[in-house]
């Protein structure tokens, strides 16, 4: 292994990546959270284990599944409702409480949306497993890449981004 400095478009592109990497984290933790407390139903002295079960039940859960299960539920068309409580199963003996929230939207507004996020997460699964990939696969066109970014692209996160993913049609 060798100690000699990386080439200044690579730090940039590598920068660029772990910022792009953490974004990624921030938006899977912020899902988590959101799936875990957007519908709470049940006897009030319940709501704080169904909570924790709820946070637990998604902790394991890969982005595209939290995906899945925000629109189920979550990011909803207008006019969407949900019984959380249904009456023949609601105690009577003890207080019972529903609190839900959701993002309502036009249908097609809502496509356009889970389009997106989609999108977000193929990008995201290229980024986190096929990295490795193409640095092994295409080093001579990583380094070329690096170059052009380098000298034409320089900033530009998305492109470094595309770069480290080894998108060719770029140069």
């Amino acid at each position: 292994m060798t100690d000699q400095p990386r080439p200044i478009g690579q730090l940039d592109v590598q920068r660029w990546l772990g910022r792009c990497m953490l974004r990624l984290q921030q938006y899977e933790r912020l899902m988590k959270t959101l799936l875990a407390h957007h519908e709470l139903a049940g006897p009030a002295d319940a709501l704080e284990s169904q909570r924790a079960a709820n946070l637990e039940k998604v902790s394991d859960k890969t982005l595209g599944t939290l995906v899945k299960s925000l629109f189920e539920s979550y990011a909803v068309p207008d006019g969407f409702e949900r019984e959380l409580l249904p009456e023949d199963k609601v105690p009577t003996d003890r207080i019972s409480m529903a609190i839900s929230y959701r993002m309502t939207m036009a249908p097609e507004r809502l496509a356009e949306v889970r389009g997106q996020i989609e999108e977000l997460v193929v990008m995201r699964n290229e980024l986190v497993h096929g990295a490795t990939a193409v640095r092994t696969s295409h080093g001579g066109l990583f380094s070329f890449t690096i170059n052009h970014y380098n000298n034409t692209r320089r900033g530009d996160p998305v492109f470094a981004c595309r770069v480290a993913l080894g998108y060719s049609d770029l140069l």
